[in-house]
């Protein structure tokens, strides 16, 4: 779905982050990327269930910088706005989709949840080392 999203842009202008292992660490590094390469806007492709969550990750992950982006949808075949709970993947997306944003709300906004990820507490292991 997202090659059709982003079938319109130059190959060059496409960027592709995969290392992340979810949508906050990916709008953080996302971020960094930005930073180092002086751009100023991103294109953030991802299905339509997914933006409220994508809404509240970049735009507080971006808050306070003068970056900025959009949320583009895909459209698959599987998702029908205003029939989504007629179909069981599109129930079962929008369900996982309303659980992680709770997560990330408690996690990210308000520090409850936490505790480091696992790359931070492998940097401070190899500190640790050193």
């Amino acid at each position: 779905m997202v090659t059709k999203a982003v079938a319109r842009f130059s190959r060059d202008s496409v960027w592709v982050e995969n290392a992340p292992r979810n949508s906050w660490q990916e709008a953080v590094a996302v971020k960094a990327r930005m930073q180092v390469n002086g751009w100023r806007h991103v294109l953030v492709v991802s299905d339509p269930p997914h933006m409220l969550r994508l809404r509240f990750t970049w735009s507080s992950v971006l808050r306070g910088s003068d970056l900025s982006y959009s949320l583009i949808a895909t459209e698959p075949a599987w998702w029908s706005a205003w029939h989504w709970r007629d179909n069981q993947q599109s129930l079962e997306y929008v369900v996982s989709e309303w659980l992680k944003l709770a997560y990330y709300v408690l996690r990210y906004q308000f520090g409850l949840l936490g505790g480091m990820e696992p790359l931070d507490k492998e940097r401070l292991i190899r500190l640790d080392l050193e």
